[in-house]
């Protein structure tokens, strides 16, 4: 599966011409991510999805050359769009959106919130040492170290994948 990195996409601005570029940019980065990445067996689904995301990006560049686009409900219709595909590439217990703590700062970030929730209705395993997993256990770990510092792993029969960590 290729995720998005978490991080910034676009910051500082709310104005459609500055995000729907933006976002069209890290759509077709990730687009191509995806490509390198096929699986065995995800061959169709992926060409697919790459071909669909194709499909808006030409769209989207179509629209942009149309005269007050960025001022119209295409122009915001396009993003809502943008955004629903840029999500289908967010991590696990992570989302597309504006930050927290800024809403001009649009990008993929930790949902602590789905992640707390998760941990207390043990959906998500807690280990404060990866020695902790079990050796047969498959799913998501959450690890969180002496320091504070986060990491999201997947676990398949034990064998650690790391997702995403945060300091």
């Amino acid at each position: 599966m290729t995720y998005a990195q978490i991080g910034s996409v676009s910051s500082g601005t709310l104005r459609p011409e500055d995000l729907i570029p933006a976002f069209c940019d890290c759509l077709d980065d990730l687009k191509q991510e995806l490509a390198l990445s096929v699986q065995p067996g995800d061959e169709l689904e992926t060409v697919q999805r790459c071909s669909q995301i194709d499909g808006l990006l030409s769209m989207i560049e179509q629209n942009q050359g149309d005269e007050g686009y960025y001022d119209s409900e295409e122009a915001q219709d396009d993003l809502g769009n943008l955004v629903e595909w840029l999500e289908t590439f967010a991590a696990p217990y992570c989302y597309f959106g504006s930050h927290e703590g800024d809403g001009a700062d649009f990008g993929f970030w930790p949902s602590m919130d789905s992640l707390n929730e998760d941990l207390q209705t043990a959906e998500l395993l807690e280990v404060t040492d990866l020695s902790e997993v079990p050796d047969d256990f498959t799913g998501h770990i959450w690890h969180v170290n002496d320091h504070g510092n986060g990491a999201l792993y997947m676990a398949d029969n034990g064998k650690l994948s790391e997702i995403w960590s945060i300091v």
